[in-house]
């Protein structure tokens, strides 16, 4: 298998864009950014043995550096969401405190009806006072000590009220302090929020190609320089983790690419016959749209341009290079470089 392209064991130097020339296996990965620039690998082999040994352990490293990249990206949503959890729980706790406060305000209402009420109750204490002392001259002293004894204990009941909305405004206020308290609170939850947003955004991803693949169409392409029969070509795809190029064949950018680079030799592609339906497929089981008399057909392209042959088994005359097709790799970079 091709080693990993990593950047901990590479070392890059910007080139133009490649217009012509190909790119056989071995040679250095090309990394399309923005379009405009390719970064080109530009450390040199040292023996077959010693290039074993490095692939081996580039693809080690690019395997350590994709599990690092994933946890460090699952750390950030790890914090986003332990952010969006502590944000819920001050909204909570502040609607809590707001319920408390207004439970307080009801308290304080009541409790000032019922000092009114016992004002009223006084008014009609001494008014009863009055009625009496005129009403009997004999009961009027112990009428008198009734009422002031209902007097004294009516005051005593105003100052408990008082001192209980005293209390009562007291709390209200402290719980204000902690309404504002939990207000800020929430403040500095969403500014930790927009800071790991702006962290997020800071991050961009891109796509690479290991060591001997062309990025194309959002793709990675390797073209074989050694000729094969189809089920060789099949096999050595996927000995690559990858297969037989499907319909991104048809891609202007592919044709273009191969036209560019005057490959005049025929490749295998993925596309062969249906032997029930005699109707061509793709790799990926889509229709060519064509129907043709031989159920054994294999496509070739040359010069961007396809065609039918026989899929032999053991005519040798029949081999052909071959360009396998696989997902490229993801990373990111941070202000234009990987991190």
């Amino acid at each position: 298998m091709a080693g990993a392209c990593t950047y901990a064991s590479l070392r890059f130097a910007k080139t133009p864009p490649k217009t012509t020339g190909t790119y056989p296996e071995g040679s250095s990965t090309v990394c399309v950014e923005d379009g405009q620039l390719m970064y080109e690998n530009i450390k040199t082999t040292r023996g077959a043995a010693e290039i074993t040994y490095r692939e081996e352990e580039r693809r080690l490293e690019t395997q350590v550096h994709m599990v690092q990249t994933f946890w460090k990206n699952h750390n950030v949503h790890i914090l986003m969401v332990m952010c969006l959890i502590l944000l819920a729980s001050f909204i909570g706790i502040g609607s809590q405190f707001f319920q408390m406060y207004k439970n307080h305000q009801i308290q304080i209402s009541d409790l000032t009806k019922m000092m009114e009420m016992m004002n009223w109750t006084i008014q009609k204490e001494q008014q009863s006072c009055q009625e009496a002392h005129l009403a009997s001259n004999l009961s009027a002293t112990q009428m008198i000590n009734n009422c002031i004894s209902s007097l004294h204990i009516s005051r005593e009941i105003q100052e408990q009220s008082k001192l209980e909305l005293e209390n009562a405004a007291e709390k209200g206020e402290q719980m204000e302090t902690k309404l504002k308290k939990t207000e800020k609170k929430l403040n500095e939850v969403e500014s930790s929020l927009n800071k790991a947003k702006q962290l997020l955004d800071d991050y961009e991803d891109t796509e690479c190609c290991e060591k001997g693949w062309t990025l194309l169409a959002g793709v990675c392409l390797y073209f074989s320089q050694e000729k094969m029969l189809i089920s060789e070509s099949e096999k050595h795809c996927l000995s690559k983790q990858a297969w037989l190029i499907g319909t991104r064949i048809q891609d202007p950018a592919v044709k273009a690419f191969m036209k560019a680079g005057q490959m005049e030799e025929e490749y295998w592609t993925g596309m062969r016959t249906n032997y029930w339906s005699e109707n061509i497929k793709w790799v990926d089981n889509r229709s060519l749209g064509k129907h043709l008399y031989n159920n054994n057909i294999c496509g070739i392209i040359n010069r961007g341009e396809l065609k039918a042959v026989l899929c032999n088994e053991w005519n040798y005359f029949t081999a052909y290079k071959s360009i396998c097709e696989k997902n490229p790799l993801k990373i990111k970079l941070k202000n234009g470089m990987p991190v």
